[in-house]
């Protein structure tokens, strides 16, 4: 049979409109797809999402913006931006999935009360659970008596960011159907309450009151967490979302009034990633005699919370994190404690700039408090021969590349262990770590050729000098950097203030660079 041809032509143009509308379909599912994964996403972070960051995600237009948007979301809340690994979002889902297995009623256990109370603030410390309800024993602070309960359970939490210590939280399932709602009143799992004569309180047993007062008049006994509007209070926190974790930390930091309880120093440097980003080491060093230990198991331990935020000219905040300080020492090593000191250090990413940091921090035996705040300059990447800020170390020691240490205090392939207070003892050696930008590499051997003088100066004349000619100091380098690493003996030394002024040259293009820095030395 041969078709003509109009009729080939007919086939023809219905094959390519099947073949349009097949693709105006699959477009069309690909875009409600992505418009119910992102409705989704917006769904599982109900409970952490800021109101301003779901009015910009509202606002925004494309997927491209959207999965921008979610990036950056869990970017600002990864406690670790150094490991692949995001621990906030990964604890995020466990517990939405906890949740779903656990407190299913009807709907998705992550929808009800309990659900959001364990993803917003995790396991409680304590569960007291009852649940079948039946006869039920008042505590003195519900004015004893029996009476008959609904099921419920009571969460304790010793303490949650942002609402405070000692937190308890009820939960009464009046359906029997497992749904658990957070109780404004520890009445609302008294199934007796409205019936006449039986459930009673022992003061009402006694005829000292009467039933139907209980909402009105507070019950002898009664803790203040119990009273109506703390419970109310507590129910209005519960539905926040969740605070930055050291939140009484961060008021005193703005708070006007200065906080010196505990003795620390801070020092911030600075080594450049590239000509738009410096990496930038804060480190803060407390003094163990400050700090309060109490003995467990044959141990003294100690430990000092740490909260701080560094915001640039404008005000903007650019690095923002809490963490504890602990310090551990054993039943012989008790006489140290006068003597050493507990070191931190956060590895910050930032463009060159003028920044403003501000730190508090607390012992969390004694609660004492002390605050302080420091500027911050990381100088523009210049187009000569220049150097890095330099780190007056304890001790640097390189590090195996081909497993890297994930510590605050590595360095590239080497941990670095600053002085913070740059005081030194005699018997310690004066390290310097520094990096050195913008050297010529030798064409035939690809390799700087530079000397290096290390000069300890007193009342700005010179006391002890070396000169390293060959560049042995220099323990790496690449296209982009040298790293000068020195140990410098001390013991011909007087007890003192000195300065450390190291001088680079390079041979090649004979340009010099140098940077220095102070340092004290005790007996």
């Amino acid at each position: 049979m041969i078709l003509g041809d109009g009729v080939k032509k007919r086939i023809f143009s219905f094959f390519i409109i099947f073949i349009l509308f097949f693709l105006f379909l699959t477009a069309k599912n690909k875009k409600e797809e992505g418009k119910d994964r992102f409705k989704k996403w917006l769904q599982d972070v109900h409970y952490i999402i800021t109101d301003k960051e779901k009015a910009v995600f509202k606002k925004l237009k494309t997927p491209a913006e959207k999965e921008k948007f979610i990036e950056e979301f869990w970017k600002r809340r990864d406690p670790d931006p150094r490991t692949p690994e995001n621990e906030y979002k990964e604890e995020f889902y466990r517990r939405i999935a906890y949740a779903d297995d656990h407190f299913s009623a009807g709907k998705k256990g992550s929808l009800t009360d309990r659900g959001m109370v364990y993803i917003k603030f995790g396991p409680p410390d304590e569960i007291i659970s009852h649940p079948s309800g039946g006869r039920y024993f008042r505590q003195v602070w519900e004015g004893s008596g029996s009476t008959v309960a609904y099921p419920f359970e009571i969460w304790r939490y010793r303490y949650i960011p942002g609402i405070g210590p000692d937190v308890e939280i009820e939960f009464v399932d009046k359906s029997f159907s497992g749904n658990y709602e957070i109780a404004l009143s520890s009445e609302d799992k008294d199934m007796l309450k409205h019936v006449p004569g039986v459930g009673l309180t022992k003061r009402e047993e006694y005829g000292l009151t009467e039933k139907r007062y209980r909402d009105y008049l507070p019950i002898d006994g009664a803790r203040l967490k119990d009273q109506p509007f703390e419970r109310l209070d507590l129910y209005a926190k519960l539905q926040m979302v969740p605070q930055i974790k050291f939140n009484d930390l961060k008021t005193k930091v703005f708070s006007k009034v200065v906080y010196n309880s505990i003795p620390y120093s801070i020092r911030v440097y600075y080594f450049y990633l590239d000509k738009e980003r410096a990496i930038v080491p804060v480190a803060i060093e407390v003094p163990d005699k400050y700090i309060t230990f109490e003995k467990k198991f044959g141990m003294y331990r100690g430990k000092v919370r740490l909260y701080t935020i560094v915001r640039d000219l404008e005000g903007k905040t650019v690095a923002e994190y809490e963490d504890k300080i602990k310090v551990d020492f054993k039943e012989n090593e008790k006489n140290r404690m006068k003597s050493e000191r507990a070191i931190y250090q956060k590895l910050l990413i930032i463009p060159p700039g003028r920044y403003k940091i501000s730190t508090a921090i607390e012992d969390m035996l004694s609660k004492n408090v002390s605050t302080l705040e420091t500027g911050i300059y990381v100088p523009p990447f210049k187009k000569s021969l220049f150097c890095s800020d330099m780190i007056i170390a304890r001790s640097v020691f390189p590090v195996d590349i081909s497993s890297p240490e994930k510590s605050p205090f590595v360095l590239g392939v080497y941990k670095v262990i600053p002085n913070v207070s740059q005081d030194l003892k005699r018997d310690d050696k004066l390290g310097v770590y520094l990096h050195v930008y913008n050297f010529l590499l030798n064409p035939e051997k690809k390799k700087p050729d530079v000397s290096v003088k290390y000069v300890v100066l007193k009342d700005g004349k010179p006391v002890l000098s070396f000169i390293d000619l060959k560049g042995e100091s220099v323990r790496y380098f690449s296209r982009k950097r040298l790293v000068l690493i020195k140990g410098i003996d001390l013991k011909e030394l007087d007890a003192g203030s000195y300065r450390l002024k190291v001088t680079i040259t390079d041979n090649l293009s004979g340009q010099r660079a140098y940077v220095s820095k102070l340092f004290t030395l005790e007996d």
